[in-house]
Parts: C-alpha cells; structure tokens; sequence
C-alpha cells in the first residue's frame, strides 16, 4: 500500500509551509479575510521565512490574492475557473499519459499506480471518505506519471492548474458510480 512520505522525504522548510498551508486553505482552515505572516506562522507553527515563501507560492497559484498593506486573502473560486482548470489539466495530464505510452511504463513507476490504485479502492469502500489520504494518494499517483515522464515544462505547467481547487472528492465519490479499479 502507498504510505504518506510527506514530512520524511527531505523535503525543504518552504516546500512544507507550502504544503500545509495549502492543505489548510482547501480545507478552509483560513476563512479570515487577512491571512497575515504572523497569523500563518502562529498557525502552521513555522518561522516566517519558509512561511512568506509558501503565500508567495500560493498567490502565484492562485489560491490566495495579495492585498497591499493588508496580507493575503482567500481567493474565491467560480465554477468557470474550476472549468477551465478541469480543461487544462485533462489536455495535460493526456500528453503525460501518452508521453509515458510512448516510452514505456518502468517497474517502479507500475508498482506506485498500482499500489495508488489499491488505496484509491480501499478508501472509496470505506463507509466514510477519508479526504486527506485521498488527497494524498492522487497526489502520488499524478506526480508518479510526471516523474516518469522527464518533462520539467509539462509538469510546471501541469502544477500550475493543479493550484485551482478542484470539486470536493466527497462530492465526487458520492455522486460517481463505484469504479471498476485496475490497471
């Protein structure tokens, strides 16, 4: 089965600021209207520089606006923004897929699909969703195929529409026919 690596991986102060405020945010966790340096590090429990690299981040995502004098805020998003998001990513996340055909599917990468699968079954026949770990393993699913790829221009591009908040798994699993999962 997949296991969480997200703290453990050597993974940088910035990248694990960015990592959890944005799980934050999509969480609503930041509802307020001023998210301040001061307020996220109180937080996150995090010094300031790692903590203003990560809302830097997050506004060139998208996920927060920046308000002169003011701080960050939330950034509210529409159904046509999430739409279009939805559209770059599927003509994205094809090219990974058809890229990777191309070159053929290694052992390792075959073994986290489907290992991200099996966990992808597991969570969807649990009586409740568990939202984070789903979070977590189409993460390491996505991210499997844009390492396997070798193209640092599609998987910029391809990080840059992930940074839309996309519809509700829950909403999702709820309302989609349990899938038939296999590779």
């Amino acid at each position: 089965m997949y296991t969480s690596e997200t703290e453990t991986s050597g993974t940088t102060l910035a990248e694990l600021a960015t990592e959890r405020l944005r799980m934050a945010v999509l969480s609503g966790a930041f509802a307020e209207a001023n998210l301040t340096e001061q307020l996220v590090c109180a937080r996150l429990e995090m010094s300031r520089t790692p903590v203003r690299a990560a809302l830097q981040v997050l506004a060139q995502e998208g996920l927060l606006s920046y308000v002169p004098q003011r701080g960050y805020e939330v950034r509210r998003q529409d159904a046509g923004l999430v739409a279009e998001a939805y559209d770059v990513r599927s003509v994205l996340e094809g090219l990974a897929v058809r890229l990777l055909a191309e070159q053929g599917l290694d052992r390792e990468t075959a073994a986290i699909l489907e290992a991200c699968v099996a966990t992808g079954a597991e969570l969807l026949a649990a009586d409740t969703l568990d939202v984070a770990r789903w979070r977590e393993m189409n993460a390491h699913f996505h991210d499997a195929i844009m390492d396997a790829v070798h193209n640092d221009l599609l998987r910029a591009a391809s990080r840059l529409a992930q940074g839309v908040p996309l519809a509700a798994i829950t909403v999702i699993a709820d309302l989609a026919p349990k899938p038939a999962l296999g590779l």
